[in-house]
């Protein structure tokens, strides 16, 4: 199953989610009508194509975990401020965004 987000449902996503943001990453959420996928904003500035990946497989992971295991059907774009977060960084990023959508 893939986890991406088509370009047009990326553009929608963007336009019409609210807003999360944690200490080093915003999150554009909104909860969907069909299976929910991942969106990201990680451009070349932020770091070498190794690190950049590293980011989006600890995310998916996460995403997996606490949304697909839970059958949370939500699309998220993730735009990090930096990528040089060791993977508790990230949980703790994610737990957070996760709890406040979750209280919506």
């Amino acid at each position: 199953m893939s986890l991406s987000i088509s370009s047009k449902k990326f553009t929608f996503v963007y336009n019409n989610s609210f807003i999360i943001k944690t200490s080093n990453i915003l999150y554009r959420v909104l909860p969907s009508d069909s299976v929910g996928g991942l969106g990201f904003i990680v451009g070349r500035h932020l770091g070498p194509a190794h690190k950049r990946n590293l980011f989006r497989r600890r995310v998916k992971f996460l995403y997996n975990k606490y949304f697909v295991a839970r059958k949370q059907k939500i699309d998220i774009i993730i735009a990090p401020k930096t990528i040089n977060l060791g993977f508790q960084d990230i949980e703790d990023s994610f737990k957070l965004m996760s709890k406040r959508v979750y209280g919506i």
